[in-house]
């Protein structure tokens, strides 16, 4: 279910669009030549949101735009483009104007705790003998905020996750039967580029047995 901002003063209840993204996210475009992104960033307990039209006529809409959560109803929009908790849960927050969509852009928030940036994970997992991509593999997290989640490589032996907790250290495995099972650490970051941050990028090399 998605929540305007604006639903707190009567407006009605929305169905979700599909989509996922994190911090900059890019809109569902009718007209190729338009786009509306969104940029937002844990703010303390909050969620500050800015809301950009890109092509034709680009500007900032912040304050024009429409803004919208998914997820249960853990908080509200304060004003436009700022997010304030009330309970503790994911929370994807998007913005429209005019014709355009966002995609939302997810975040956990645990009042009186920051909020926090879910982000992406991708890697590769490969035979350490041959080099070849290993498809089929099997990719766990095994604690922190996505605990238990599972990938499974392609035939690319290419993984993904999405709502990575950014900032928090946890543990990673990739197995496959007839492979010995590799485990690291890892951490994602943003921004990208702050000193020693965790990159969204973590490949795996398994050894035949």
């Amino acid at each position: 279910m998605l929540t305007s901002w604006r639903g707190f003063l009567g407006a009605s209840l929305l169905s979700v669009v599909a989509g996922t993204s994190c911090g900059d996210s890019t809109a569902h475009v009718t007209d190729p030549r338009r786009s509306l992104a969104i940029n937002c960033e844990p703010a303390g307990v909050n969620v500050s949101c800015r809301a950009f039209l890109g092509g034709l006529g680009a500007r900032e809409v912040t304050l024009e735009a429409g803004w919208y959560f998914s997820g249960l109803p853990i908080g509200r929009f304060a004003q436009p483009g700022l997010f304030v908790p009330i309970g503790t849960g994911e929370v994807g927050l998007r913005a429209s104007f005019e014709e355009l969509t966002s995609l939302p852009s997810w975040f956990f928030v645990d009042p009186p705790g920051a909020a926090g940036m879910l982000d992406v994970l991708s890697g590769l997992v490969s035979d350490t003998m041959s080099g070849k991509p290993i498809s089929e593999a099997e990719v766990r997290i095994l604690d922190g905020h996505s605990a238990g989640s599972v990938a499974i490589t392609h035939t690319t032996g290419i993984y993904n996750f999405d709502r990575i907790l950014d900032g928090q250290t946890f543990t990673i495995t990739a197995s496959k039967p007839g492979y010995e099972p590799e485990t690291k650490t890892h951490r994602v970051d943003f921004p990208r580029n702050a000193p020693g941050a965790g990159q969204p990028v973590l490949d795996f090399s398994l050894r035949p047995m």
